[in-house]
């Protein structure tokens, strides 16, 4: 049983047909910015022709042009996979389409609109698209659609926006995916590929534009690898905060590590922050994969 993920193609669907046509998987997830010019379906016939499930998020261009909302959103509602939970081949995904956005919620600033009700009930009629939100503002992710995977189990955890892994990631999902017991996050957006580990779980990017990253195997392998603190993974070095969670951390992710009372804090993208019990020579020592002196 096989899945294939297909991260932001813009209107490029050849390697994803010829992956297809290659090896039939069990479902394809599709991780937004399509660009459609034409329905969804009309686009992957072959696809479905094959017996093949499509799920799809939508991104931050969808946005762009009342068509590209019509020909996914509007012609396919049914394969939206945001703020849900649908099992695909052998695994429970929960999904997170859209984008952050400063108008209504940016991380770690404090949402503006719970809502989306909310934030239409703030707008006159004539900025309203089709009487509720404006296009431009369909992408946006709001606490709601977080709210509705609490209490919720997933398997894997994709989403248009990034986790902290990435530069520009947000904690966000990586609270999100610990809640769901996920043990994978997929996301597209950045158009940069990249695996990694953070608070134990696997993370991934596929490659960008005309690419598609396939979901590694969930088998034993995978879902009892327990990471251990001190162990190096990579370029990353595995800590554990106050709290006793587990973190995979490289030196590069990292704006400043400064000594605290009780040991050191250290500063990661997306304004989060890991307190750690060690001192700092020896953080800084484990940061960069040596033995502190």
């Amino acid at each position: 049983m096989s899945l294939l993920i297909y991260g932001d193609p813009h209107g490029e669907w050849r390697p994803l047909l010829a992956a297809v046509a290659e090896e039939v998987p069990d479902a394809v997830v599709i991780l937004g910015d399509c660009d459609l010019v034409r329905p969804l379906p009309a686009e992957l016939t072959p696809v479905s022709a094959a017996g093949v499930e499509v799920a799809y998020l939508y991104g931050n261009h969808e946005k762009d042009l009342p068509a590209f909302w019509d020909n996914l959103v509007g012609d396919h509602p049914d394969g939206l996979l945001h703020a849900t939970v649908r099992r695909l081949g052998p695994y429970e995904h929960a999904g997170v389409a859209g984008v952050f956005k400063k108008k209504v919620w940016l991380p770690p600033a404090e949402p503006l609109f719970d809502t989306r009700s909310q934030s239409v009930s703030q707008l006159a009629h004539h900025e309203r698209w089709r009487g509720g939100l404006p296009l431009r503002q369909r992408d946006a992710v709001f606490p709601e659609d977080v709210q509705a995977l609490k209490g919720r189990h997933a398997d894997i955890l994709v989403a248009h926006e990034a986790p902290s892994m990435h530069r520009y990631g947000f904690p966000e999902l990586d609270f999100l995916a610990r809640d769901l017991g996920a043990r994978l996050i997929i996301r597209g957006h950045h158009h940069m590929s990249c695996t990694g580990i953070s608070g134990g779980r696997h993370q991934g990017g596929g490659p960008g534009k005309g690419g598609g990253a396939a979901a590694p195997s969930m088998g034993p392998a995978m879902s009892s690898r327990t990471l251990e603190e001190d162990e190096r993974v990579g370029r990353y070095g595995v800590l554990r905060d106050n709290d006793g969670r587990l973190h995979a951390v490289s030196a590069g992710d990292v704006g400043a590590v400064c000594e605290t009372d009780e040991g050191a804090m250290l500063t990661l993208p997306g304004g989060r922050l890991i307190h750690v019990h060690h001192p700092l020579p020896v953080i800084l020592a484990r940061l960069h994969g040596r033995s502190a002196a």
